[in-house]
């Protein structure tokens, strides 16, 4: 019974029965028909009041969402959402306007008591369930190839929705905000590549869904936006006969807060948390996190709501959703925290799980035959959803390593005429390859600008590795060295200064450039951010090379007090960073350096006039006309009788022709 069709308010009843008879609350497991507490028909009566204070009544539960022909229609797309997938959006959505009937199958409960998501760790789904918050916050720490982007593109689309059919059509009066800017559903991810793939999985839903159809217009769709029309987004274009893109909008940012600010977000989702940076500065996961969520705080709403004492009282509630998804990796920064604080926050779900429990077209021993070159440390951050224990954190964006690698780009014997070219070597002998790395900045037309712009080319990579009791002969790499000269215009050649002053000195009496670099903490944090904005902003261009690619994948950074330091993992496969760093020396200087090359022609000021009258007037041929002004040398000249020679009578200049 409903609270209106009583005489006597409808929570006392509740509370005289109880206490006749002795009843205590209690849970009762799901595989049964729940029954229900005081607790629960309060919060059903809360659910029911706060459908009338704008959210509308017309929204259909998730997994309706998803399934019927009128909305997503995954089914006639021959999609299907695997049994987990379906587990977390029912979970995640359990109590919310259009999901309070919601409740677990007594198969998905035992999949989870199978799976063990009923513990801690995974994050207690079921006592989570059984939770009267409404959840808001999702994080989402599964394994590669889970479909957490799919997933994603599907709560994005659902909370799209929901902005649509708000009471009265118009979100903004709902939430008492100013129209001006757009309400925004934001995906941050970081870089852009990996922002695109989750956006066009919100996009893709969109598109091919029945009930966006007439949501959205042409001008409406964008290469990183979609903007979506309200009910009263269409009254106002036909009443003021205008054109408005839509006052929500979809959208994908980089991850830099500074250029995020000001947005009116209702959703944010932050994808692949974990390769946030931990140091500081605007690309930072606490930065991002820091600048963005404040703006979640502005989509409240009052509602009427009865509590335990029967009394109606007014209480805020937040319809903003934030959603965070990775695969693990170092054991701290933002998504660590999120994930270790979950069990503390009511309204936070959280799920950690590898992808063989996600996915069921994978299975752990596929996955390993599949990945036999991935030791075992990397395998099960990246499948197995586990943090690892270094602490530390990749260095590079793994998009970004993958994609500066170019199929059909190939390493030059040889330089090209018009070009400089600039090498490091990073020198060892014993426990650590001696490596070089020659590369070259070339300019090119940039289509998307249409202005000049630049690249950096990678023509050699080579190292010497040392053998057990056979170290690296330096002898060896200075003759190599030495005889490039030969082959490439050498602008610069630089060293580590461990050991290799004696190395310079030969190659500079070979006619070679050569200087030492002092591999000092501060200039290595000054070669390495150097060369991650070369590599943010897909400015350099490597060759295929196994080791070059593991270092760069497998470089950790350690945040210290003064910056951050670089260093290869201490264990597992790739322990190197050798060439790595002779790539950041080489890019370092070629952006730093002025060329060293021959002298040319040019103009010298000497600093010093000469008087006119100290001017030597000569002719062509070299003989002096006279010194002084140019008018009195002239006048004399008129007056001078040429002198004959006494023999022959010809005037000496003759014999100077």
């Amino acid at each position: 019974m409903f609270l209106q069709e009583l005489d006597i308010p409808f929570i006392q009843v509740i509370l005289m029965t109880v206490e006749a008879n002795g009843l205590k609350e209690q849970i009762v497991p799901r595989t049964k028909k729940p029954q229900k507490t005081v607790k629960d028909l309060i919060q059903k009566m809360k659910t029911e009041l706060s459908s009338k204070d704008g959210i509308g009544s017309s929204i259909p539960d998730i997994v309706s969402f998803c399934e019927k022909k009128e909305y997503l229609d995954l089914g006639g797309q021959g999609i299907t959402l695997y049994p987990m997938q379906k587990l977390i959006l029912k979970i995640f959505y359990r109590g919310s306007v259009g999901n309070k009937n919601i409740t677990l199958t007594e198969e998905e409960i035992q999949m989870c008591k199978d799976i063990g998501c009923n513990t801690e760790e995974r994050g207690d789904l079921l006592s989570k369930f059984e939770q009267t918050e409404v959840f808001r916050q999702l994080i989402l720490i599964w394994g590669r190839r889970s479909g957490k982007d799919f997933l994603c593109g599907i709560i994005m689309a659902y909370e799209a929705m929901r902005l649509l059919e708000c009471a009265g059509g118009n979100p903004y009066a709902i939430y008492g905000l100013s129209d001006s800017n757009p309400i925004t559903i934001l995906t941050v991810a970081t870089a852009a590549p990996q922002a695109q793939l989750a956006f066009n999985e919100v996009k893709t839903r969109i598109l091919y869904s029945p009930y966006f159809q007439n949501k959205f217009i042409p001008d409406g769709i964008e290469a990183n936006k979609i903007f979506l029309l309200t009910p009263q987004d269409k009254k106002n274009n036909d009443l003021f006969k205008s054109r408005t893109k839509g006052s929500i909008v979809v959208e994908v940012g980089h991850s830099n807060s500074d250029a995020l600010l000001g947005k009116q977000i209702f959703v944010l989702l932050m994808d692949e948390v974990a390769s946030y940076k931990t140091s500081g500065g605007a690309s930072s996961g606490e930065r991002i996190f820091t600048a963005l969520t404040p703006s979640l705080e502005t989509f409240g709403r009052n509602i009427k709501v009865i509590d335990e004492n029967g009394e109606e009282q007014t209480e805020r509630v937040l319809d903003s959703k934030l959603v965070c998804i990775s695969s693990p990796r170092g054991e701290e920064g933002l998504f660590h925290r999120l994930y270790k604080e979950a069990h503390l926050v009511q309204d936070r779900l959280m799920c950690k799980l590898p992808t063989w429990h996600v996915n069921p077209k994978m299975t752990e021993k596929s996955l390993r035959k599949n990945n036999e070159s991935m030791n075992a440390e990397d395998f099960l951050m990246e499948y197995g959803a586990e943090f690892s224990g270094t602490g530390g954190e990749s260095f590079f964006v793994r998009d970004k390593v993958i994609g500066c690698f170019k199929a059909g780009l190939e390493l030059q014997e040889t330089g090209r005429a018009g070009f400089t070219y600039f090498a490091h070597l990073d020198p060892a002998t014993t426990s650590h390859n001696y490596a070089l790395v020659i590369i070259h900045r070339e300019r090119y037309l940039n289509t998307e600008t249409n202005k000049s712009d630049f690249r950096i080319v990678v023509d050699q990579i080579k190292y010497w590795k040392p053998l057990p009791g056979k170290p690296v002969r330096i002898e060896e790499v200075d003759d190599y060295v030495i005889n490039l000269r030969r082959k490439f215009h050498l602008g610069m050649v630089t060293y580590d200064v461990w050991n290799s002053i004696q190395s310079i000195e030969k190659l500079k009496k070979a006619g070679v450039p050569a200087k030492c670099t002092h591999f000092s903490a501060q200039y290595k944090m000054a070669i390495y951010t150097q060369l991650e904005v070369l590599m943010n902003s897909d400015k350099i261009w490597i060759p295929r090379h196994k080791l070059m690619q593991d270092e760069m994948l497998h470089l950790q950074r350690k945040t210290t007090v003064k910056g951050f330091r670089v260093s290869a993992p201490k264990d597992g496969d790739v322990r190197t960073d050798d060439l790595t760093d002779a790539l950041a020396g080489a890019c370092y200087i070629s952006m730093n350096a002025v060329a060293h090359k021959l002298p040319g022609a040019r103009l010298v000021n000497m600093g010093v006039v000469p008087s006119s009258n100290a001017i030597n007037w000569r002719s062509m041929s070299g003989a002096s006309y006279g010194t002084g002004p140019g008018g009195q040398v002239a006048r004399q000249m008129e007056t001078r009788q040429p002198q004959r020679n006494q023999n022959t009578g010809v005037p000496p200049s003759a014999f100077n022709r």
